[in-house]
């Protein structure tokens, strides 16, 4: 497939299903890419030089594209969001529970 630069909306229906797959492998590619700060925080019970105000940043980032995805209708923009939101409040939780809330500025 080679990629238009052009609106999603004037892309083939064949076009949008290959658009939705590689959307679906990135959800999963991104949240392996999540993981190991979550396991360094929960093995280490230490989130010393792990910002909260970003991680909660994330969180709210996270809503923001959950809603604009439910809004517009695109199903892995919901489920990217949803998963990357439950693992953003993970890390916000273990980063609380080693640090204390401290926002680090």
């Amino acid at each position: 497939m080679v990629l238009k630069w052009i609106s999603p909306i004037h892309l083939a229906q064949q076009d949008k299903k290959e658009l939705d797959y590689i959307g679906y492998a990135l959800i999963i590619v991104s949240l392996f890419i999540t993981v190991p700060q979550v396991l360094t925080i929960y093995e280490n019970e230490s989130a010393q030089d792990v910002s909260l105000f970003t991680w909660i940043g994330y969180t709210a980032l996270g809503f923001w594209w959950l809603f604009y995805g439910i809004e517009k209708g695109v199903k892995p923009m919901i489920l990217s969001s949803i998963l990357h939101i439950i693992v953003d409040i993970v890390v916000v939780y273990g980063i609380i529970k080693f640090e204390g809330f401290n926002l680090g500025f």
